[in-house]
């Protein structure tokens, strides 16, 4: 019978959660022990007894069944109740619903904005088939990690291999000049091999992709594919567009295809508008010989490996591609250098192959980082929210001690108030997301029009998918433990004899009273750690701004056109800049005026190496400088003061690259110690160190971005021939702004169709270089300063609630004595005591947590010293606001009405 017994209470464990299980539980055991006693009578043995019983309680799995689907009925019938008593409850108290599901709003769709941006940034894939089968190529040189490669290497890639389903080579999007219907734009073009869209397996929405035939230049117009948006926006979406003309930088083109709305291309945030075959390169961007070019690293590649081949194996022949094309190259150099190798020549390099089916760019690289802390600063702010509301519940379950000691006085079970409570505060943090949706889709638009303004050509586009629901869902049901947990456990911990009788303010013990201090000491912490990231980064940025950029920014406007791209010759595009220079100088408030090749503060220009005339560069140092065209009145304009020698003057514009000015870094690498005047280099091998002759040394100045040291710069005259494009840079009397529209209509007056590719300020220019400072600054502003409020909230809650369970102590107190400003400075203690503690909590934990943001401060220290000061001032000037309202509340106590309370 021991094996009956044990099914006995197996079936028993199954069917107690209810009266009619128990019921049928004893049932069962009765029958079932009846059975098994009659087949031993008849002479059967233990065994053969148990089976038969077994077999005659045949409808024992329907009626478990039937008891399980009573339990699934009830369960849904319960959490019907639970929810619509909820809401009752919480309609009940419109204020403390409005002020929880205020703070689990902004918790929450903060979470869920920067979750967004971190999404569409780095953990969304390529919007193409199979993502996971795309690997990336880069080259690992011995000082730097790049990823470009040049033609040739790509064709002997893609003819040689057999790793691959196939390679594709393309260069990411660029502004060019383009016009349709007549009418000029700048646009963003990538240029890709044919194979492009078949090996990422994207389909045109409209037309065709790119096939074989379009690799081969012909006489006519070359085939382009747009994308959706551009389709959207520059043709309303008219089937029609297949076929149409457009002309890129003069070259014509015919529309043959648009791509999915879903589809990119492979950079994050680029969305380019014109899709080219690498076969026109050269004719659009007028840089003849690139494709042949051994030495011109210029493209990307991206490959699809196929079934069955490893990372490792198709890396491994990459490798001995890319060492036999590197050993053709030096033999085409120099014949001489037959047989000989690249790593055996120089210093060696690695092809390297990483997973292709995240989508790269260089937003991903200056932004990946700065959003994960900021996903760490609203996660504590969540965290400081739920702290804030957990206090709230405490205080709230003070209120309903009644009512749960006469639900537990009538027979409800601790469990089922548990559930209770914990289902008001899921509906809560529910309601909270939901709030919360509608504030994230505005600090989406938010981000991305910061993005934006950041990186001129991005576009990202982020929407509310299942991916981010899930997210959103997921974090308040979290939220909901968090701060529902605590306050349900001891709302159900209730004695009910004490529960019973009339709310007095000795009738509550003081551990609600401590749990609710833990809090706020915890909110305390954590407000610590966000104001001093704050402050940190709000003084890295101050620093930033207050940097000295070797010239002046002010009151300088920056005009950039390139005509050639409209399809203006040298001479033509010659006479259009000395024409648009004199009406611009003639202009009212234009003090002086200069043009150059290079804008400042952007990466345009390039880097040349460079070599000089007896100096001996020493092992792996880089010989290479920064390269910018300017015109004589550069340095007047820009207000760049001159170290030593002179300036340019109007006859060494004619003489082309005869002369130079070096920057300050360049005259103290290259010619320590001496007086670089005089001194001459030039620009590739040894051959041509004599070429130029340094005439002046010019300050230090900033060019590609604020936090960088000064570059080597090396400035040569301006020949103004029409061969490029220019920025013309104007230094003004007053506002800038004042005369925009004046510059650009008489660019109009010019030629209307003209694009202008930028015009701006350079105090704009310099916001531009800064808006990740910016952007991490003003958000870990806005989330310290909301955890502070919230932890001013649960601050002044605690101490009003302690006052006015003491009141009638202070009262008695009082009249036997005691001064109102002892009571005063009493109350005032015990808050800062409060703080004093979350501080001293807090203090360690930033000074851990800020070693993660040391790469994005600059000239600050993690341990900067004002900071965490300023952040604990700020602190302590909470406290003081939060508990002197309570204070002087209790210093103001009449004892007779404290008596009469009592």
């Amino acid at each position: 019978m021991r094996w009956a017994d044990k099914l006995l209470l197996r079936l028993r464990s199954l069917f107690r959660r209810s009266s009619v299980e128990q019921e049928l539980d004893a049932e069962l055991r009765f029958h079932f022990e009846q059975q098994i006693e009659e087949n031993l009578a008849k002479g059967m043995s233990p065994e053969e007894a148990r089976h038969s019983a077994r077999r005659r309680i045949g409808g024992l799995e329907q009626i478990r069944e039937e008891c399980r689907d009573t339990r699934r009925v009830n369960l849904v019938r319960d959490i019907s109740r639970d929810l619509r008593y909820a809401l009752r409850m919480l309609g009940r108290s419109p204020g403390f619903a409005s002020a929880a599901v205020l703070s689990l709003a902004l918790g929450i769709g903060a979470n869920t904005a920067i979750f967004s941006a971190l999404d569409a940034l780095i953990l969304r894939r390529l919007p193409v088939i199979q993502p996971e089968e795309l690997v990336r190529f880069s080259q690992m040189r011995p000082a730097e990690q790049m990823s470009e490669f040049t033609y040739p290497m790509f064709e002997k890639f893609r003819n040689h291999n057999t790793s691959f389903a196939g390679l594709i080579a393309y260069v990411g999007p660029q502004p060019f000049n383009l016009t349709a219907n007549g009418q000029g734009e700048i646009a963003s073009a990538n240029f890709v091999s044919a194979n492009y869209f078949s090996v990422l397996g994207v389909n045109a929405l409209v037309g065709r992709t790119f096939v074989a035939q379009d690799e081969s230049l012909s006489a006519g117009a070359q085939a382009a594919v747009i994308s959706f948006a551009y389709w959207r926006r520059r043709f309303a979406g008219d089937v029609g567009v297949l076929g149409k003309q457009i002309s890129m930088q003069g070259v014509p083109f015919t529309i043959i295809g648009v791509t999915p709305p879903r589809f990119f291309g492979i950079t994050v945030g680029s969305y380019p508008d014109i899709t080219l075959p690498f076969a026109t390169w050269e004719r659009v961007t007028r840089r003849q010989g690139d494709l042949r070019n051994r030495y011109g690293y210029f493209l990307q590649i991206i490959g699809r490996l196929k079934p069955g081949v490893s990372t490792t194996q198709a890396r491994a022949e990459a490798e001995v591609l890319f060492d036999r094309e590197q050993a053709d190259s030096l033999n085409a150099a120099n014949p001489s250098l037959r047989g000989y190798t690249q790593k055996e020549m120089f210093n060696p390099m690695l092809i390297l192959l990483s997973a292709g089916g995240g989508a790269e760019s260089g937003l991903r690289a200056r932004f990946s980082y700065p959003l994960k802390i900021l996903m760490a600063m609203v996660g504590l702010f969540q965290l400081i929210a739920c702290a804030n509301l957990a206090n709230l519940l405490l205080s709230r379950a003070a209120a309903r001690r009644q009512e749960i000691a006469v639900r537990l006085a009538l027979g409800a079970g601790h469990a089922r108030l548990l559930r209770q409570l914990l289902t008001e505060s899921l509906l809560l943090s529910m309601i909270g997301a939901a709030v919360g949706l509608l504030l994230s889709s505005w600090g989406i638009q938010l981000l991305v029009g910061m993005l934006s303004r950041i990186e001129e050509t991005v576009v990202l586009k982020i929407s509310m998918d299942t991916r981010i629901l899930a997210f959103t869902a997921a974090v308040a049901v979290i939220s909901a433990t968090l701060f529902g947990w605590l306050p349900a456990l001891r709302a159900t911990r209730l004695d009910v004899s004490r529960g019973l009788k009339p709310a007095g303010p000795q009738t509550e013990g003081c551990s609600r009273v401590t749990w609710s201090r833990v809090l706020v000491v915890s909110q305390v912490a954590l407000s610590l750690v966000l104001l001093i990231a704050a402050g940190l980064f709000s003084g890295s940025l101050r620093n930033l701004y207050q940097l000295d950029l070797g010239f002046d920014r002010e009151n300088l406007m920056l005009v950039s056109l390139d005509p050639s791209g409209s399809g203006y010759k040298s001479e033509k595009a010659a006479a259009f800049y000395r024409e648009l220079i004199a009406r611009v100088s003639a202009l009212p408030g234009v003090k002086s005026l200069a043009y150059t090749n290079r804008r400042p503060l952007s990466s345009d220009g390039f880097h040349q190496l460079i070599a000089v005339d007896g100096y001996q560069p020493r092992p792996n140092e880089q010989m290479a400088a920064g390269i910018s065209s300017v015109s004589p009145e550069y340095f007047r304009t820009l207000q760049m003061p001159l170290i030593q020698g002179r300036a340019f003057e109007r006859r060494d514009t004619e003489k082309g690259w005869q002369v130079a000015l070096i920057s300050q870094s360049t005259a103290r690498a290259w010619f320590a110690g001496q007086n670089p005047v005089g001194r001459r280099l030039g620009f590739g091998s040894a051959e041509n160190a004599r070429d130029i002759e340094v005439i002046g040394v010019v300050r230090d100045s900033k060019y590609n971005h604020l936090r960088e040291e000064a570059p080597y710069m090396i400035y040569v005259p301006y020949r103004l021939d029409g061969s490029g494009g220019i920025t013309v840079m104007i230094r003004t009397s007053v506002t800038p702004e004042s005369l925009v529209e004046e510059v650009r209509r008489d660019i109009r007056a010019l030629d209307p169709a003209l694009p202008i590719m930028r015009l701006t300020t350079m105090a704009l220019q310099v916001e531009e270089s800064l808006g990740r400072e910016r952007l991490i600054a003003f958000l870990s502003s806005f989330f310290s300063l909301m955890a502070l409020l919230l932890a001013n909230v649960g601050l002044y809650g605690v101490m009003a609630y302690a006052v006015a369970r003491r009141t009638s102590e202070i009262g008695i107190r009082i009249a036997l004595g005691a001064q109102r400003s002892e009571v005063l400075s009493q109350v005032m203690k015990e808050t800062l005591m409060l703080v004093f503690i979350g501080c001293a909590i807090g203090l360690p934990a930033a000074l851990v947590g800020t070693r993660f943001i040391s790469s994005l401060l600059f000239g600050l220290q993690p341990t900067d010293p004002a900071a965490i000061s300023m952040a604990a001032v700020v602190m302590a000037g909470v406290a003081i606001f939060a508990g002197y309202f309570p204070a002087r509340r209790a210093s103001r106590i009449d004892p007779m009405v404290a008596l009469r309370y009592e």
